[in-house]
């Protein structure tokens, strides 16, 4: 990787680990304002108990299952984003397919759902395993489909998938994929830079782009 190659990939993670934060951050926001918003309900049923009122044994059965909900999902926002901050302490590692799709699509979800792009995981690569960089992964993925969504002129969605065995790697597909779109994708200076940083490659099959991961030295 050259100079400029280096001075692009650091960029493109530095803009792309601020986006997903950014993110990450309004949901946890959001979940918070709820849990205030609740909190104030339990005080002002205490108050009102506190003045010889009854309590409403339902309502207050509704709030503490809405208070429960609010703190699964921010127990939820909080263990992805710390999968996102630790994937970028990691060069190498061993990555479940399964976990970090699942992961992928919890930290884009909102991001994806402004952008109208629908993406699930491909439940037959879920034994999968890829030795990469989880971040550079998570990195390519994002470029990659947000490049499909701004060269496609309709929803996009999109199904990631794995496979294992000589070779390696992730596959992206897209029934509205066309060969426009893949050509931008192969001329992205962003992708090409994660990729030659991963020492990987990427070639389009049918409605599918396959990203093949080669072994690369820790």
């Amino acid at each position: 990787m050259d100079k400029f190659e280096k001075y692009i990939h650091y960029n493109t993670g530095l803009s792309f680990f601020g986006k997903i934060s950014a993110s990450i951050s309004h949901e946890l926001k959001n979940s918070l304002a709820i849990l205030n918003e609740n909190s104030g309900l339990l005080s002002d049923m205490i108050l009102m108990q506190e003045k010889g009122m009854p309590l409403n044994m339902e309502r207050l059965a509704k709030l503490n299952r809405d208070l429960e909900k609010q703190i699964d999902r921010s127990n939820n926002i909080i263990n992805n984003f710390n999968f996102f901050s630790h994937s970028a302490d990691e060069k190498i590692n061993e990555i479940s397919f399964s976990e970090f799709s699942s992961k992928y699509i919890a930290l884009t979800e909102r991001l994806y759902i402004q952008k109208s792009i629908q993406a699930k995981s491909e439940t037959s690569a879920e034994n999968v395993v890829l030795k990469t960089s989880e971040f550079a992964l998570l990195m390519l993925l994002w470029h990659i489909i947000d490049v499909m969504n701004t060269s496609i002129d309709q929803d996009v969605s999109v199904i990631i998938g794995a496979f294992a065995g000589k070779l390696s790697g992730c596959v992206i597909k897209c029934e509205q994929l066309n060969k426009y779109a893949f050509e931008n994708i192969k001329k992205s200076v962003i992708i090409n830079s994660i990729l030659s940083g991963m020492n990987a490659g990427i070639e389009i099959e049918n409605s599918n782009i396959i990203i093949q991961i080669n072994d690369i030295q820790e």
